[in-house]
């Protein structure tokens, strides 16, 4: 990706320059994306304090350790699911086969990182989780909640 590598010293030093002088319109065209993607880390390096702020973030690896506990429970249980031939959870009939009524779709699932399948949508367990990041993340000021989402959104593209 692109920022994983980091762009041309002399390019992004110059970038850098450029938007500390206040350029209103700052020429991007002739600079690779990498340029760009290493002033952008530069500078969130360099805020005084991050958007996620110090005093949150015990809070939020907490709750990212809570959310994959979550989800690696989640995935062994679809997995011992699988493994039983009862994909999608589904609980066997006596006499074996399942009726199926025409049409009828099978639950939605999408495939993990690691074999396993999980609900599109999310348990209860993990919607708590969820709900508990969405509370934590709106105690952060506004400025910071917004270049998150945008960041956010940029990243999931």
């Amino acid at each position: 990706g692109i920022y994983r590598v980091n762009g041309a010293k002399s390019r992004v030093e110059k970038l850098c320059q450029a938007f500390e002088n206040g350029k209103d319109l700052v020429e991007l065209s002739d600079l690779s994306p990498h340029d760009i993607a290493n002033v952008l880390k530069l500078y969130l390096r360099q805020l005084p304090e991050p958007l996620i702020l110090y005093r949150y973030y015990n809070d939020f690896i907490g709750l990212a350790k809570e959310s994959q506990r979550v989800i690696i429970e989640e995935k062994a249980v679809a997995r011992a699911l699988q493994d039983q031939g009862r994909p999608g959870g589904e609980q066997p009939r006596p006499g074996g086969t399942q009726p199926r009524v025409e049409g009828e779709q099978p639950p939605l699932t999408t495939s993990q990182p690691g074999g396993g399948e999980l609900p599109k949508q999310p348990s209860i367990k993990l919607n708590r989780v969820i709900f508990k990041i969405r509370d934590l993340l709106r105690q952060l000021p506004p400025a910071h909640y917004r270049t998150l989402c945008f960041l956010m959104a940029h990243l999931h593209r």
